[in-house]
C-alpha cells in the first residue's frame, strides 16, 4: 500500500463534510435529548440525570482515550502505507475493550449502593440500568476510532447519528410511559447498543496481513496513548466534574438549574465537535510526512472560535429567552449563570484544539500544566462551593486558563518544555 499524500490539501472541512453532518446529528439529538428530559423530569430528577451521566463519562475515560488516540495511530499506519496490518489490531483492541465495559459493569453495580446515596436517589435502578450502556461505550471507541483514522467518515458518522437518535426515540418514549428516571437512563444504554451494532455492521473488510508487515501489539498500541489518556482524562474531569460536585453538596432543585446551564454552556462543545476528530488524524498523518500542517489548526480555531463566540453573546445577551427555550419556565434561575459557563466552554473547547494540533505533531509540553490545574480543581470546587454563581466563576476562569496555557504551549514551546521538565 502506498502512502496517502496530504499535500496540497488544506479543505478540510470540505474533506469531512459527512463526519461534521454525523456529529451535528448526535450533538443536536443529544441537546434535544436534554431539553426534553429537563421538561419530562423537572429540576430535581433532571439534576440526578446529568450529574449521573457526568460520572459515567468520567469512569469512561480510559476507553474514550481510545478513539482519538487510535485514530492517530492507524492515520500514521496509512500514512506509511501500512494499513494491512488494521484488522488484526481491531479484533484484538475490541476483544481488550468488551472485557473492561464488563468489569466496569460490575465495578459499578456492586457500588451502585453508594453511587445512588452520594447522588440522592431514592434507589440503585438508575445506576445499575446506565451501568449497562459501560459495555457499549467501551467498544464503541475502538470501532470509531479505527474509522476515524482510516477516514471511513461516513461510516463513523452513521455510527455517531444513530446513538443520538435512538437514544432520544427510546428515553421519550420510556419517560412518557411513566418510568421516569429509569426510563431516562434505559434510553441510553439503548441507544449506545444500538449504535455498536450498526458500527459493527458498518466497519469495513480491512484487508488482510500483507506479507512481511509488522503487526502491532496492543499493549504496543496502548503505550502510544498514553498521552491521550492525560488529555482525555484531563479534560473530561475539567468539563463534567463541576455537575456532580454540585448535586452532591447543593440542594437538589438548586443543582438542577446548574445542570440545565451546564447542559446550555456545552452546547458550544457540541457545535464544533467535529472539528478535534478531524484535526487530530489529519495533524498526525501530515507530520508523520513531514509536512506543515498549522493552517489546519489556524482554520479550526476560526470556525470553533466564530461558532462558540457567536453562542457566548447570545447567552449574555438574552440568557433568560435562551434558558426559557431550550429548558422552560421552570429553569429561568439557570439564565445569571448561562453566560459564565459559556465563557468557560469556550475557553476548553479552543484549548482541546491546541492540544490536539500539538499531540498531532507529538509536542507533549502542555501536559504537565494541564494536569496540575485538573488535579487542583477538585480542591477549588470545594472552596467555591458557596452559591452556584461561584461556582460559574470558577468554570469561566478554569476555561480560560486552559486556552492561556495551551496557546503558550504552541507559540512559545521552548518555554514551556524548559519550565516543564
Amino acid at each position: 500500500m502506498k502512502p496517502i499524500s496530504q499535500s496540497g490539501d488544506g479543505r478540510i472541512l470540505e474533506r469531512s463534510i459527512f463526519l461534521v453532518l454525523g456529529t451535528v446529528v448526535l450533538n443536536g439529538v443529544n441537546w434535544l435529548y436534554h431539553v426534553a428530559m429537563s421538561r419530562l423530569l423537572g429540576p430535581v430528577g433532571y439534576g440526578g440525570l446529568s450529574a449521573l451521566l457526568g460520572l459515567l463519562v468520567v469512569l469512561t475515560i480510559p476507553v474514550n482515550t481510545v478513539q482519538m488516540g487510535l485514530s492517530a495511530f492507524v492515520a500514521r499506519i496509512y500514512g506509511k502505507g501500512e494499513g494491512g496490518v488494521l484488522r488484526g489490531l481491531l479484533y484484538e483492541s475490541l476483544r481488550g475493550a468488551l472485557m473492561i465495559g464488563v468489569l466496569s459493569l460490575i465495578v459499578v453495580t456492586l457500588m451502585s449502593y453508594w453511587i445512588a446515596g452520594a447522588l440522592k436517589f431514592e434507589s440503585v435502578g438508575p445506576v445499575v440500568l446506565s451501568a449497562t450502556a459501560l459495555i457499549s461505550w467501551a467498544s464503541l471507541p475502538v470501532l470509531r476510532g479505527m474509522l476515524q483514522g482510516a477516514r471511513r467518515f461516513v461510516r463513523l458518522a452513521v455510527s455517531l447519528a444513530a446513538e443520538g437518535i435512538f437514544k432520544f426515540v427510546a428515553s421519550v418514549i420510556f419517560v412518557s410511559l411513566g418510568w421516569g428516571l429509569n426510563g431516562a437512563v434505559a434510553g441510553v444504554s439503548l441507544g449506545a447498543l444500538a449504535a455498536l451494532v450498526l458500527t459493527i455492521l458498518a466497519a469495513p473488510a480491512w484487508s488482510p496481513f500483507e506479507e512481511g508487515e509488522h503487526i502491532p501489539q496492543l499493549i504496543n498500541v496502548l503505550r502510544s496513548l498514553g498521552p491521550y489518556a492525560v488529555l482525555t482524562s484531563c479534560f473530561t474531569l475539567l468539563t463534567q466534574l463541576d455537575v456532580v460536585f454540585v448535586r452532591i453538596l447543593f440542594p437538589p432543585y438548586e443543582a438542577g438549574l446548574y445542570a440545565a446551564a451546564s447542559t446550555g454552556s456545552k452546547v458550544i462543545l457540541y457545535l464544533t465537535a467535529a472539528l478535534p476528530m478531524v484535526l487530530l488524524p489529519e495533524m498526525a498523518s501530515r507530520h508523520s510526512m513531514k509536512e506543515d500542517g498549522r493552517i489546519i489548526l489556524m482554520r479550526c480555531l476560526v470556525y470553533g472560535g466564530s461558532l462558540g463566540g457567536m453562542t457566548v453573546l447570545l447567552y449574555f445577551m438574552a440568557p433568560n429567552m435562551v434558558t426559557r427555550i431550550m429548558f422552560g419556565d421552570g429553569y429561568v434561575g439557570a439564565s445569571s449563570i448561562l453566560g459564565l459557563l459559556g465563557v468557560g466552554m469556550l475557553g476548553y473547547e479552543l484549548a482541546l484544539l491546541g492540544m490536539y494540533y500539538q499531540l498531532g505533531i507529538e509536542k507533549r509540553g502542555f501536559l504537565r500544566p494541564v494536569g496540575i490545574m485538573t488535579l487542583v480543581f477538585p480542591i477549588l470546587l470545594l472552596v467555591f462551593r458557596g452559591s452556584i454563581h461561584d461556582i460559574a466563576y470558577l468554570m469561566a476562569t478554569m476555561g480560560i486558563c486552559a486556552l492561556i496555557i495551551v496557546s503558550w504551549g504552541i507559540f512559545f514551546p521552548r518555554q514551556l518544555v524548559a519550565k516543564s521538565g
